[in-house]
């Protein structure tokens, strides 16, 4: 488990960190991918691939931007860069409809020059594999609350029961191995707000949970809650500490 909280905590720090990214080192950044979806001439695309080069080593393993990086590479004819950015674009999460970002190899015109290859034809057959779907699942509970909006879910193998964080409610509940649902905090205790990530530590007794503050209306300026990491006991609901980022009403 202690692995679990480690990942747990590196999203949180990375998550802090892109944001950060995005405001001082990753400006232009949104333009830059379309840009790279839609160039279509040599010259064009050679200009841009410094720019993707610089944000690749930012933010390392981007499947959109691996993507990106092998589209660019491909329409200047270094095909074997492209083929090695696309197959590492699949290997970190590439799709047909990946992040609602429109990336299809199989019509985009720049990857022509390798559309009869035995290399592009592997590529299509991993990509194939990851979107088969799972058909051997069952439900496990449902959750009577259907404003509830789950985000994040966590297991608890000492109790064998799962917790949930909910993104309208501001609040996490509990669920038995029977299905049956209980609030393990009530709505905003705590000034928890957008409910997101959580992760169990079944040793220590203690439940993250990670909180987003909430704007419902950002013309008046008001929020509610706070940005941050949650700490609680499990064995008695109490929150241990919050580590929480200051109240701007900005984005955080």
């Amino acid at each position: 488990m202690k692995h679990g909280i480690t990942v747990f905590m590196v999203f949180v720090l990375s998550y802090i960190f892109i944001i950060k990214l995005n405001a001082q080192g990753l400006k232009g950044y949104k333009q830059f991918l379309k840009d790279a979806q839609n160039v279509q001439v040599q010259y064009e695309a050679q200009e841009l691939i410094p720019k993707c080069m610089e944000y690749l080593n930012k933010i390392p393993n981007n499947p959109i931007l691996l993507y990106a990086a092998a589209r660019l590479n491909a329409l200047v004819y270094n095909g074997s860069e492209a083929l090695q950015f696309l197959e590492g674009a699949i290997e970190h999460g590439y799709g047909y409809d990946m992040l609602g970002v429109n990336l299809d190899l199989n019509i985009d015109p720049a990857f022509g020059f390798a559309n009869y290859s035995l290399k592009m034809n592997e590529l299509r057959d991993k990509i194939s594999q990851l979107e088969q779907p799972v058909v051997n699942s069952t439900i496990g509970f449902t959750i009577g609350d259907r404003k509830f909006l789950p985000e994040g879910i966590a297991y608890d193998p000492v109790d064998k029961v799962f917790y949930l964080g909910s993104e309208t409610k501001g609040k996490i509940i509990k669920v038995d191995s029977n299905g049956n649902t209980t609030d393990f905090t009530t709505e905003n205790q705590d000034s928890l707000a957008v409910v997101l990530g959580l992760a169990v530590d079944p040793g220590r007794r203690e439940l993250w949970a990670c909180s987003c503050y909430y704007n419902p209306d950002p013309a008046d300026g008001k929020s509610f809650g706070y940005t941050g990491v949650y700490k609680y006991n499990l064995i008695d609901g109490s929150l241990v500490n919050k580590y929480v980022l200051p109240q701007t009403n900005k984005d955080n």
